[in-house]
């Protein structure tokens, strides 16, 4: 994905126009779908949560480690019960996105920590 492209789905995730993002997203090479996944970290937005929630259930390895990656950035409370949903279901050799879970559930749990103080 290219600096314009990459400019472009900021601002499609600034605006919250999640169908066009969705359409990229279904269209998308493997380091497109990628990069969306990592923008729609920066987005406090229900929606892009849902679409990462979706996207913890993607064919594409890579989508799914940043999905989990996402998740820990947002640093929302609710994101824990989707990744130890993924977490149990993967086999033991699968440790990279298995580390990636208990790193954003590290990020989750520190969130709400500042968030109580």
């Amino acid at each position: 994905m290219n600096v314009k492209e990459e400019k472009k789905v900021a601002r499609l995730i600034k605006r919250e126009n999640w169908t066009k993002i969705q359409k990229m997203l279904e269209k998308g090479q493997s380091d497109t779908r990628v990069r969306i996944t990592a923008a729609l970290g920066t987005s406090r937005n229900d929606d892009a949560f849902n679409i990462l929630v979706m996207l913890l259930r993607d064919n594409d390895e890579k989508v799914q480690l940043e999905a989990i990656k996402s998740m820990g950035e947002l640093g929302v409370d609710r994101a824990k019960v989707h990744l130890q949903d993924m977490g149990s279901k993967l086999p033991d050799e699968k440790t990279e996105l298995i580390d990636a879970i208990k790193e954003s559930i590290a990020k989750i749990n520190k969130a709400a920590e500042l968030e109580v103080i």
